[in-house]
């Protein structure tokens, strides 16, 4: 979803990110879609680490950043 919204408008689909979000967030499934994958990942090593520090970040965070601020 998050690749959907933020991909830059071409051509084919001029919408923007900021028409994108709208859209996404009124189709259907996506919370079932979320709370299986989350439910699903919770056993991983640092998950709660890794979720509580992506949530509460105010700006984004790369991979190897989080990884390094945890040190994991």
């Amino acid at each position: 979803m998050f690749k959907y919204i933020v991909q830059p408008a071409t051509e084919e689909d001029p919408t923007t990110p900021t028409d994108r979000l709208p859209l996404t967030l009124e189709m259907n499934g996506l919370d079932g879609l979320y709370a299986q994958t989350l439910s699903r990942s919770q056993h991983l090593p640092y998950f709660r680490d890794i979720m509580s520090t992506i949530a509460l970040l105010e700006e984004p965070l790369s991979i190897a950043g989080i990884s390094d601020l945890l040190g994991i």
